[in-house]
């Protein structure tokens, strides 16, 4: 019996096998060990952003020699990877392992969106002064030599670049125009029978949601106006 609990999903697997063949696959509570219910087959994420074998080890170690000087045996990472062993850090040499990197523009269709959630401009600028204080930080270590900034990184202004080949969606910007009231206290207290008082109240008001230039009235709970959400589209 082999249990795996994949990243992403609610529930872990067993796989139950017979001899070296998977014989059934089925969705336990991990709490108490029961079965719930069977399952035809397993998406799993995998567990690195390159494959792992002889070809990606051989690819890196031809890469490394090309791009750094020096004896690389010197370098644990390098002495691993030809064990194919990749350990950590290796993913900021991901240009060794793969013959073209993609940036998340690459998986957006021609007529998309992006939808910015926060302080996008920021974050990315952040993020890229990280990533370049790691490199002047490292640079000099000529045992464990570091890829520049920009071979693993998309930059700040490649980015805004980029960005501006979509419709762009800043939800922040569009929350400002709504005046949005918080919404009662609707918690029960199961002492008391008295479950659905608090909800007979709030169906009996009316709530008033504005945006800039609408005004959205439900009456016992129903909607009357149109859709807040049409601002979005």
């Amino acid at each position: 019996i082999i249990d795996l609990f994949p990243m992403g999903s609610s529930t872990p697997y067993r796989l139950e096998l017979l001899d070296d063949e998977i014989e059934t696959i089925k969705i336990f509570d991990p709490d108490t060990q029961r079965t719930l219910y069977p399952a035809e087959e397993i998406r799993i994420l995998p567990s690195r952003e390159f494959p792992i074998g002889k070809s990606s080890a051989d690819r890196f170690r031809t890469n490394w020699r090309k791009n750094f000087e020096g004896d690389p045996l010197k370098c644990t990472l390098y002495r691993d990877v030809g064990k194919e062993v990749f350990g950590s850090g290796i993913e900021y040499y991901l240009p060794f392992l793969h013959e073209k990197l993609d940036t998340i523009f690459s998986y957006v269709k021609n007529d998309g969106k992006v939808y910015e959630i926060g302080k996008i401009a920021r974050a990315t600028e952040n993020h890229a002064v990280e990533i370049n204080q790691r490199y002047d930080y490292l640079k000099h270590d000529m045992e464990r030599p570091i890829c520049p900034p920009e071979s693993i990184s998309i930059q700040q202004h490649q980015f805004n670049a980029a960005k501006k080949n979509f419709r762009n969606i800043d939800i922040y910007a569009i929350s400002k125009l709504l005046k949005i009231s918080q919404l009662p206290n609707l918690g029960t207290d199961g002492r008391i029978n008295n479950n659905l008082d608090k909800f007979k109240e709030l169906e009996s008001e009316k709530l008033v949601i504005k945006s800039e230039n609408k005004v959205h009235l439900t009456e016992k709970g129903k909607m009357v106006a149109d859709s807040v959400v049409a601002h979005l589209i």
